[in-house]
């Protein structure tokens, strides 16, 4: 959502925007012709970015596909970059080493580029089994972490010098991996839901990559999370809402509820002081209750 507009990149392909107070439709685009098909095997999960007056995202498929800006007014194309095919990973704006850029996972690479243009300011190679490259990265300071199924989560640092960026590997954990789930940042620490004994919750030192804790497993391949403060908010596939403090020293939960009916595959949502929860059947809001 963005200036009363809300921008859909849905399943088949087709990139939206309507008016968020009357449901207008204000413009779409299916891609019909433009590639082989409009959207990867496993069709799309990348949600839009909406930065510097443009609507970012990857479109087509993992033959022919490309990370494009188009102009959130009018749907325009702005840029587009070839050979860049998208994955199932949402593209993030951020500031590193500097300067303001969107940080993409496509299918084969992570990187770096201007807004404006799609000018590509750094990249690393990433890439997982099946091109099921699904993780949004996670950046913090002049860090990205990248992570992917079956792969080692990696923590790459971003510098500048004499007006060049780089990107450097800085350490990798074979023994953490994600799978569908994307790790958050609080206090120097990476948590998150990894693919170890069907979905563990785990807290890494984002310096070095090193492993703190890990929970019980059986949350499941699509839980997710968010940090609310000094708290993350853990949302199992099984409906069940785990509050869980961001400590590095060991797992402590703080509170766990019964919220939704299972499978509970979407990602939760906290806004105004509340909690979107979408089950296989209901769209349902919990008020936040300060302590």
């Amino acid at each position: 959502m963005h200036a009363g507009r809300v921008y859909v990149h849905g399943i088949s392909g087709a990139l939206s925007c309507y008016e968020l107070s009357t449901g207008t439709r204000r413009w779409r685009k299916d891609f019909s012709g433009e590639f082989k098909k409009p959207h990867g095997i496993w069709g799309v999960a990348t949600s839009p970015l909406i930065e510097g007056g443009l609507c970012i995202t990857g479109v087509g498929t993992e033959e022919d596909g490309a990370i494009a800006g188009f102009r959130a007014g009018s749907g325009e194309l702005a840029w587009q970059l070839p050979g860049r095919e998208p994955s199932y990973s949402s593209p993030v704006a951020v500031e590193l080493a500097g300067r303001r850029q969107v940080v993409v996972l496509t299918r084969t690479q992570v990187l770096g580029l201007l807004p404006q243009n799609g000018q590509v300011l750094w990249e690393l190679p990433y890439r997982v089994k099946y091109d099921q490259n699904v993780v949004t990265p996670t950046v913090a300071r002049d860090w990205v972490f990248v992570a992917g199924w079956q792969e080692p989560t990696v923590g790459v640092r971003v510098t500048a010098a004499a007006g060049k960026m780089s990107a450097t590997r800085a350490w990798a954990n074979p023994r953490v991996s994600f799978f569908m789930s994307s790790p958050v940042y609080a206090g120097g620490h990476l948590y998150g839901l990894a693919e170890r004994d069907k979905g563990s919750l785990v807290c890494l030192d984002a310096s070095n990559g090193e492993l703190a804790w890990q929970s019980e497993g059986g949350m499941g391949d699509y839980a997710s999370l968010v940090v609310a403060g000094e708290k993350l908010l853990v949302l199992t596939d099984r409906g069940v809402l785990r509050v869980v403090a961001t400590d590095p020293r060991g797992y402590r939960e703080l509170q766990r509820l019964k919220v939704a009916d299972p499978p509970v595959w979407a990602h939760l949502a906290v806004a105004s002081h509340r909690i979107f929860l979408k089950d296989k059947t209901h769209l349902s809001c919990l008020a936040l209750q300060a302590e």
